[in-house]
């Protein structure tokens, strides 16, 4: 299959299209200043201004005076009409402009919105771009804070159309559970192993290493061997999904650090998905979901710790393990997402969680993976004043040319009181809402969701009748429908298997979640895991070893040893999934 469609053209290099953003941006300031009254920061801005157009020199004459035109008669119409409007400035035109008004400046766009041929890939494009541009830098000197997060909207998107490879949104589920343990997820290892409580993988780990055991070893070994296979893959594409995202802990690629009590490295696993992923046309997200030193003080990135702070994030080593990602799946077309943490705590310090955000992007880029195909996952997990602070600060580096290819991850769970239908309205219309204001985003991704939800009891919704089941399926459709319109990049559903049993969480995943995947999607999973842990797992040796034929490590398995396959493959483009998934 082509990597083009609907007639467009290929699209430009990252390196052009950059330069042309670039371009436009300080054109519109250059504009915006000189109406304010700030010719000092206009100067500046021209020369920012012929720095990009120095690279822009591989192409002809004709084509950065086209693009220079229309930068210039976009930051002029909008910054004129603003200053008409009593916006900018002591309402008199600059000797500096090039037109006397703005109808002026509208009128000497129209021509120039049929672009030369080598500027982008179809005429729209490079028009909303300048435009964008233009309008956001007149909008935020106006103080005009939710037109100017339009326009920003408007000019990353077309610009990210200028040099994107063409594919489809991720519509996949995520292989929770597996390379980082959660009691809903993986409830038969705990089962199995007789661990109580819920509180990550590092207190599960320690668990079953008391007095000195391999017990961890063992059991770990086992439950990341058998809890996914390719079979389980086989059948996510079967049923009309595109894509995986994989969570997984730092330890799982370079071993614990710091006297952290995980075990691994289990790269091989990693490497064993992508390898599955690609024979079944699947696109990866990679997700690392556990950083070194917790990314929260949530159970959720592998350690339950209350007293966690942000100072704890091992920032520094988490780069290297995304590095070390990077560069070693740089190659393979069909991961096209790299995720640089899980659900980070709100006590994060926006502005420092944005920087190792800029840091992340840097990181990956320079490993290898450009930004025309793998996005970097960034997750907002912020509320209320601090959201829209971050979200702020997030649109100012987008037009800074410091997020290209960024994409941040929304959760949007419904399943707890926050969220329940007594004070909050019609879970449905809560979804809808969210969803909504995602369209003040340059770019994300529903990373997460669920069936899960309370109703207007504030309840846990747990009815297994016909009803009940009928109210997670209307509710799991209007979520998929309202992230399909709305989240630019796509959405995973949480998870492709869940068994939470004897867990705080069982109410709400074992019915709700649980229910919904049987009804949605035919299955729990490919097969019985509960019946196949309970009859065969134990956590001294001798059952791994019947199991892998006498060998001390599941590891040792050649088949998951080889390493994925390098080659060029359309695995990238995905089944063809504009129907739901599920029917």
């Amino acid at each position: 299959m082509s990597r083009s469609s609907n007639n467009r053209k290929q699209p430009l290099d990252y390196g052009t299209a950059a330069a042309i953003r670039d371009l436009c941006v300080h054109q519109a300031w250059h504009a915006v200043n000189l109406a304010s009254g700030v010719p000092s920061d206009a100067r500046c801005d021209a020369e920012a201004m012929n720095e990009s157009i120095e690279r822009l020199e591989h192409l002809s004459t004709r084509a950065i005076e086209h693009a220079k035109e229309l930068a210039s008669s976009c930051a002029w119409h909008a910054a004129l009409q603003r200053m008409e409007e009593g916006y900018l400035g002591s309402g008199r035109v600059p000797a500096a402009s090039p037109f006397s008004s703005s109808d002026a400046a509208a009128e000497a766009i129209e021509p120039l919105k049929v672009v030369h041929r080598t500027l982008a890939p179809s005429n729209g494009d490079l028009y909303e771009l300048a435009s964008g541009a233009a309008w956001y830098a007149a909008n935020e000197r106006s103080g005009l804070e939710d037109e100017s997060a339009a326009s920003l909207v408007s000019m990353c998107r077309a610009f990210e159309r200028l040099y994107r490879l063409q594919r489809r949104p991720w519509r996949g589920v995520n292989l929770g559970g597996w390379l980082l343990l959660e009691r809903g997820p993986s409830a038969p290892f705990y089962e199995a192993n007789g661990i109580v409580g819920d509180d990550g993988e590092w207190d599960a780990t320690e668990a079953l290493s008391r007095d000195g055991g391999s017990g961890a070893v063992t059991a770990l070994a086992y439950h990341r061997q058998r809890h996914f296979r390719e079979g389980d893959l086989a059948e996510i594409a079967r049923r009309g999904f595109n894509s995986v995202r994989l969570p997984f802990g730092y330890w799982i690629v370079t071993g614990p650090t710091h006297g952290d009590p995980y075990v691994g490295p289990s790269i091989e696993l990693i490497d064993a998905a992508v390898e599955w992923a690609a024979r079944h046309g699947l696109q990866v997200l990679l997700d690392l979901h556990g950083n070194p030193g917790g990314e929260t003080e949530e159970k959720v990135c592998g350690r339950a710790k209350p007293d966690w702070s942000w100072e704890d994030w091992r920032r520094d080593e988490a780069l290297e393990v995304i590095a070390l990602l990077a560069d070693r799946y740089k190659e393979y077309d069909h991961v096209t997402g790299l995720q640089v943490c899980n659900e980070p705590s709100r006590s994060c310090p926006p502005s420092e969680l944005l920087a190792h955000y800029i840091e992340a992007v840097a990181t990956v880029r320079e490993a290898g993976m450009p930004p025309e195909r793998v996005s970097v996952v960034c997750p907002c997990y912020f509320l209320e004043e601090d959201r829209r602070d971050f979200l702020k600060e997030w649109r100012e580096a987008c037009a800074a040319g410091e997020l290209d290819g960024a994409v941040l991850d929304m959760h949007p769970y419904f399943f707890t009181p926050w969220s329940n239908e007594v004070t909050r309205g019609l879970v449905s219309d809560q979804a809808r809402e969210e969803a909504e204001s995602w369209d003040l985003l340059p770019a994300c991704v529903v990373g997460e969701f669920s069936a899960a939800f309370h109703t207007y009891q504030g309840e846990p919704c747990c009815d297994r009748s016909a009803e009940g089941r009928q109210l997670l399926n209307d509710f799991l459709r209007v979520q998929q429908d309202a992230y399909s319109q709305h989240a630019t990049h796509g959405h995973f559903y949480w998870t492709w298997s869940d068994g939470a049993v004897g867990c705080g969480r069982a109410p709400v995943l074992r019915v709700a979640l649980g229910a919904s995947l049987e009804v949605l999607y035919g299955l729990l999973s490919s097969r019985d895991r509960r019946a196949e842990w309970i009859g065969r797992v134990g956590v001294g040796p001798g059952a791994v070893e019947r199991w892998i034929g006498g060998s001390q490590s599941p590891a040792s398995d050649p088949a998951l040893l080889r390493p994925p396959p390098r080659r060029e493959s359309d695995a990238w483009q995905g089944p063809a999934v504009e129907a739901l998934p599920w029917g």
